[in-house]
């Protein structure tokens, strides 16, 4: 396999551009992670001619400093070419809002005595909000969809595992809601106290249940990722778009996130029992 067999070049909107810093960066990274994609799985890629146009990029933050404010972010892209001499189209569409409300008294205070004239100004002034964190996940999630479809397209099956790790996670999580659900209702708790109602006997045995689900789907997933292997993050696109929004670089950073995040739920199971034990 040659590195001229994989070609993949890259166009950016036409006509004007607000944020052609964050079109670059993206334009890049697209490139950069196909490529890496053909030199990991040389058993299934041979050759690749691509181009990915960015048709239009827009990503705007509105409300700075008043008692809101708005991420509004669109971005519209097409990867066509041939793959293994296959012809390979994967558009690409994404509009998205993300709206946050806060109240403080600065904000509030300048809301009752300039009224509609501040809400007017911010809500059509905005700033460019290209590398917003939200922003970045879109990029990752269409990443992670165009190296399937690339995976597709040449025949590469797809590894099951993320699949089991979820139908895990989900099915250990139901069985626990389900079990202390109904152990709290029923058996613990209060449920032999005839001073307690019915419907608040159900409201502590749904939330009991519920926390005990979201516990255990949390230290599944974070134990079952924790023990794959490091080639799962570097060739699987599952595991490079998980590597991505862990933030880290490094199949040694996305371990150190897990382990952080197990040991997190470990400790506050191990707090909260000690305040009843």
């Amino acid at each position: 396999m040659l590195q001229n067999d994989f070609q993949v070049t890259v166009t950016g909107p036409e006509g004007y551009v607000e944020d052609q810093n964050s079109v670059n960066e993206y334009l890049d990274h697209f490139r950069m992670q196909i490529l890496d994609h053909f030199q990991q799985t040389p058993e299934f890629f041979r050759a690749a001619d691509l181009n990915i146009t960015l048709k239009d990029f827009t990503a705007r933050r509105y409300g700075r400093g008043v008692m809101w404010y708005s991420l509004r972010w669109e971005i519209e892209a097409y990867v066509t070419g041939t793959v293994n001499g296959k012809e390979f189209k994967f558009p690409v569409y994404v509009k998205n809002e993300f709206n946050v409300r806060k109240i403080g008294l600065i904000s509030l205070h300048r809301m009752l005595t300039e009224g509609w004239d501040l809400y007017s100004t911010y809500a059509n002034n905005y700033d460019l909000a290209g590398d917003h964190p939200k922003v970045k996940v879109s990029i990752a999630d269409i990443t992670h969809q165009v190296l399937i479809a690339l995976d597709q397209t040449v025949g590469r099956p797809q590894a099951p595992t993320t699949k089991r790790i979820y139908a895990l996670c989900w099915s250990l999580a139901i069985l626990a809601t389900l079990s202390v659900f109904f152990y709290m209702l029923f058996i613990g708790g209060d449920s032999a106290n005839p001073d307690v109602s019915q419907l608040s006997k159900l409201i502590t045995s749904g939330i009991a249940g519920l926390v005990s689900g979201i516990t255990v789907f949390a230290i599944v997933f974070f134990t079952s990722f924790l023990l794959m292997p490091g080639d799962y993050f570097v060739k699987d696109p599952a595991g490079r778009k998980l590597l991505h929004l862990s933030g880290t670089k490094s199949v040694f950073g996305v371990r150190l996130a897990l382990l952080f995040g197990l040991s997190t739920i470990v400790f506050i199971i191990c707090f909260v029992t000690a305040q009843f034990v």
